[in-house]
C-alpha cells in the first residue's frame, strides 16, 4: 500500500488521479466511488480547459469498471458550470451501480465538526471509549479515509498540498472518499448494532466546499450526498452532529501547537477560508435542531461528559 500511495501522490494530480483510477481495482475501490472518480477527472481537465480524449477516458473507464462520462464536456459551456445537468449525469451513472435494498440501521449515529482545531479527532476517540466503558458497542472513525483498503490513499490524495483542484472536482474527489467509509465502515456497524461516532460527515461538505458562484450550493451537495447513500443508506444523516465551537484565534494556536509538518491542502487555504468556516458552521448550527453546539474551551473530559449525556438523555 506505501508503494501505491507515493506513486499517486508524487506528480501532476491529474495524471496522478488517472494513475488512481488504473489502479482502483487493486485497492479495493467499490464501483460507486470510482464513478465519482472518474467524474472528478473528467471535470478537472474540463476546469483547466481541456477536452478529455474520449478513448482515453473510455479506457479508464473500462480499467475502474464504471460508466464513461462522454457527456460531460457539455456541462461546461462558454465558462459556465451546468450543476443542474451534472448532478442528473452523476444520478443516471450511479443508478447504475446501485446495489440491493438497504439493511435495517440499529446503532446511534453521532458525527463531530467543527474548525481545524476544535478537537475533533480527540473527542471522536474520547466519546467511542466512553461508550464502550458504559457497555455500549461503539466505534470511532473519521470520513476522510475511514474504511479499510485504499481509503488511506484517498486521504493522502485529495490532501495533498500541491494539488489545486476546481470545486466541482474537489466535492467530486471527496464524496468518492466518503462513500469508501459509509459503505465500508459506518453502516455495516450501525446495521450490526453499534454506535458510530466520526469525525466530520455532511456537514463539512456544505462548508468546506460550497462554491455559490459556480451553482455549487448547499442543495447541490445535498444531492451528491444522497447519490452516494441512496443504495446503502437512503438519506443517511447523523442522529446528532456535535459543533465543537471555539473562539478561531484559539483553535489555530491549537493546530499550530500540535502540527508537525506542512499544512495539509484544507489546512493552509489561509486566514479568510478558515474565518469563513468557523462562522459558517455556527449559522447551520442555528438553522439545523440535529447540531448541538458545545463549548470546546472546556476541559477535554467535561466535553466528553457532556456529548455523552446528551445521548443517553435522548437516544439511550
Amino acid at each position: 500500500m506505501g508503494a501505491v500511495l507515493s506513486s499517486v501522490t508524487n506528480g501532476l494530480h491529474l495524471q496522478a488521479l488517472a494513475d488512481l483510477l488504473q489502479r482502483s481495482e487493486e485497492l479495493g475501490f467499490e464501483r460507486l466511488t470510482r464513478q465519482f472518480l472518474h467524474f472528478a477527472w473528467v471535470c478537472q481537465q474540463l476546469a483547466e480547459g481541456e477536452v478529455p480524449a474520449q478513448n482515453h477516458s473510455r479506457a479508464l473507464a473500462e480499467t475502474a469498471n464504471c460508466v464513461n462520462v462522454a457527456e460531460l464536456p457539455e456541462v461546461l459551456s462558454a465558462g459556465q458550470w451546468d450543476i443542474p445537468q451534472l448532478l442528473k449525469l452523476l444520478r443516471r451513472a450511479c443508478q447504475d451501480i446501485a446495489q440491493p435494498e438497504a439493511p435495517p440501521r440499529h446503532g446511534i449515529f453521532v458525527s463531530l465538526e467543527g474548525g481545524d482545531g476544535s478537537g475533533k479527532t480527540t473527542q471522536t476517540k474520547a466519546l467511542a471509549e466512553l461508550l464502550q466503558t458504559e457497555g455500549h458497542p461503539a466505534i470511532a472513525t473519521r470520513i476522510l479515509g475511514g474504511a479499510p483498503g485504499g481509503a488511506e490513499v484517498l486521504r493522502a490524495f485529495i490532501l495533498h498540498p500541491d494539488y489545486k483542484w476546481h470545486s466541482v472536482s474537489e466535492a467530486l474527489f471527496t464524496m468518492a472518499v466518503y462513500r469508501e467509509t459509509l459503505a465500508k465502515t459506518i453502516i455495516p456497524a450501525l446495521v450490526q448494532g453499534k454506535d458510530v461516532v466520526c469525525d466530520r460527515l455532511i456537514d463539512t461538505a456544505l462548508v468546506y466546499f460550497r462554491d455559490d458562484a459556480i451553482g455549487l450550493n448547499a442543495a447541490a451537495l445535498r444531492e451528491i450526498y444522497e447519490i452516494i447513500v441512496a443504495d446503502i443508506a437512503p438519506g443517511l444523516l447523523p442522529d446528532v452532529t456535535f459543533l465543537l465551537d471555539l473562539p478561531y484565534d484559539e483553535a489555530i494556536k491549537r493546530r499550530d501547537q500540535r502540527s508537525t509538518g506542512r499544512l495539509d491542502r484544507n489546512e493552509g487555504k489561509g486566514e479568510r477560508f478558515h474565518t469563513y468556516v468557523f462562522e459558517e458552521y455556527r449559522r447551520q448550527a442555528a438553522q439545523d435542531s440535529r447540531i448541538v453546539v458545545i463549548d470546546a474551551l472546556q476541559p477535554a473530559a467535561d466535553i466528553t461528559q457532556q456529548m455523552k449525556a446528551y445521548l443517553f438523555a435522548n437516544f439511550k
